[in-house]
């Protein structure tokens, strides 16, 4: 693809009103003072904005590369990323399921599906489940955690995913795209909520009560 650039006027601004990548916040992204907006034209008419914003949150101020075409499709750099909160869940599960969000974002989506797989390992390690394979992990891990019954079996095709991911001989997933990794992501973190979270949610509501 071949580009003519130019640079933008004030009469060009580009609005960019998405989520910051970095902090999570919504919002209208800020333009640079003195660093005006490139204008990309293709060979075939198409017409694309590229410049530099920063957060809208001044405790976040992160620096952000955008480009956005006529259609309103908006690529961020760093990439937006889906929302995790880590509060309370050990460290080495953290780490894993977050280089699965940031493969997701990068759209490397069996290397995601691999990181929810690992996931699912180190919260079986963490909960002391020592079952000869993964497999008998997850069913050891029934005695060990409370998970409504649909979670449970959740884990069961999150490892199927994952192992998809790895091996070219595997058939139960005809695709690892987007969508079955978004989808992997979402249930993965209701399982660490529930696991992590739920019991330190119940007791800050209770904190609350009248004495």
């Amino acid at each position: 693809m071949q580009l003519r650039i130019n640079s933008a006027n004030n009469t060009n601004f580009v609005s960019v009103v998405t989520t910051c990548p970095v902090c999570g916040k919504a919002g209208s992204l800020i333009q640079i003072k003195n660093i005006a907006d490139c204008r990309l034209v293709t060979l075939e008419g198409a017409v694309y904005y590229t410049g530099q914003r920063c957060c809208p949150n001044h405790e976040c101020n992160a620096h952000i590369f955008f480009t956005k075409g006529s259609d309103d499709s908006l690529t961020l750099y760093p990439k937006l990323r889906i929302d995790f909160n880590s509060e309370n869940i050990p460290s080495k599960i953290r780490s894993t399921f977050e280089e699965a969000v940031i493969c997701h974002a990068e759209r490397c989506y069996a290397a995601s599906a691999i990181m929810v797989r690992r996931t699912l390992e180190e919260l079986c390690q963490d909960k002391a489940c020592s079952g000869k394979n993964l497999f008998n992990r997850i069913e050891e891990l029934k005695s060990s955690v409370v998970l409504p019954t649909e979670l449970f079996a959740a884990l069961h095709e999150l490892r199927v995913l994952g192992n998809d991911a790895a091996h070219i001989e595997s058939k139960d997933f005809d695709n690892i795209g987007e969508e079955e990794v978004s989808i992997a992501i979402e249930i993965t973190k209701e399982i660490l909520k529930s696991v992590y979270q739920m019991e330190s949610l119940v007791n800050r509501l209770k904190s609350l009560k009248k004495t």
